[in-house]
């Protein structure tokens, strides 16, 4: 029975994988057409619209190399919206770049916070536990003499009476 659950969950988790690897292709997908779209229907223009001279920008950087530039950009921005869909859509939010940056998963770092408060607790449990016997040890101290001269004050109070 809990050999099958454990396959019925680890196919479900296959296919949510599958289903944001989709999603984050379309994206990539979506992103590739409309950068290209932008870049076969949209003409630079060589001139500056104020002047009419040639702007600095088209006379260092020819239209083959402003055109690769742009089909890289697009594929960057393609490749950076599909990780982000997918990352959404498993719910994984986890990031690795090489060792400068790294974010650890949302879950660890919740269940990691979990185990800290709860050390936390019990060690301040246990604080409290020790001040609390100390001053109970203190008042047993105070009392003890008090409740052995409450024989001698009965008898005195009976003696009065009598």
């Amino acid at each position: 029975m809990a050999q099958g659950r454990r396959q019925a969950e680890k196919a479900k988790e296959e296919r949510a994988h599958r289903n944001a690897s989709l999603a984050g292709r379309v994206a990539a997908t979506l992103v590739v057409g409309a950068g290209l779209g932008y870049f076969l229907l949209s003409q630079p223009s060589a001139t500056n619209p104020v002047t009419g001279a040639a702007t600095v920008w088209d006379r260092v950087f020819t239209d083959p190399f402003l055109n690769l530039l742009r089909i890289a950009l697009v594929g960057f921005g393609a490749f950076i919206a599909g990780g982000i869909i997918q990352r959404f859509w498993l719910g994984e939010f986890a990031v690795k770049a090489g060792s400068l940056i790294e974010l650890t998963p949302l879950a660890k770092s919740v269940e990691r916070t979990g185990e800290d408060i709860n050390a936390e607790v019990a060690k301040a449990t246990k604080a409290l536990q020790t001040q609390m016997n100390a001053r109970l040890d203190e008042l047993a101290a105070l009392v003890e003499p008090l409740t052995d001269a409450i024989p001698a004050l009965q008898e005195q109070i009976d003696d009065l009476g009598k």
